[in-house]
């Protein structure tokens, strides 16, 4: 939480800049055509469907943070020590995976029209959700205290759910269905 007044117009400016830009990438899925439109059932970028496009961009900007913070704190051992490329493989390199998965499924969802769009964004939400923080526990375990590792499972938890919600609805809904077709 943020902790005096810089903070928190830091946040305020770093939200703006979100919801401006997933308001544009909504603009943009918009001027998209779905591949079908039928009059009675939802198409196109809307309602839970622009939901987790939201929440794929946003949790890709936390895995770019993410990634940059490491980066930072391991680029002074990296060049003082010669296991560098172990330090990058052990931190950075889930963070990237996580903001490059997030930021593939975004790109799909908000620019493709096809059926394997679905296929794209589910495999970028689970390689870059569960995937890569059982690849975070397993090359961390043997550095996390018991409320770290309970911790991590959490999380681990929370994104293998959400990603089966996601799943779920990328293959069932109608919506989802109707613009990029079955």
């Amino acid at each position: 939480m943020p902790r005096n007044l810089t903070e928190w117009l830091g946040l305020a400016a770093f939200l703006a800049f979100l919801a401006m830009f997933l308001h544009s990438l909504w603009r943009h899925g918009t001027k998209v055509a779905p591949v079908r439109r039928p009059d009675s059932e939802p198409s196109g970028i809307g309602g839970w469907l622009m939901l987790i496009i939201g929440c794929a961009f946003s949790a890709g900007i936390f895995n770019v943070a993410a990634f940059a913070n490491f980066m930072t704190e391991i680029s002074p051992l990296m060049k003082a020590n010669r296991d560098g490329a172990q330090l990058f493989f052990v931190y950075a390199l889930p963070a990237a995976l996580g903001f490059l998965g997030y930021f593939w499924a975004t790109l799909r969802l908000i620019a493709g029209r096809r059926p394997c769009v679905r296929w794209e964004a589910t495999f970028g939400i689970w390689l870059s959700g569960p995937f890569t923080e059982l690849l975070c526990l397993l090359l961390w375990q043997k550095g996390l205290d018991s409320s770290r590792l309970m911790s991590s499972l959490w999380v681990f938890g929370i994104l293998s759910v959400f990603s089966v919600l996601v799943t779920g609805y990328l293959f069932m809904s109608r919506r989802v269905a109707n613009t990029y077709g079955s």
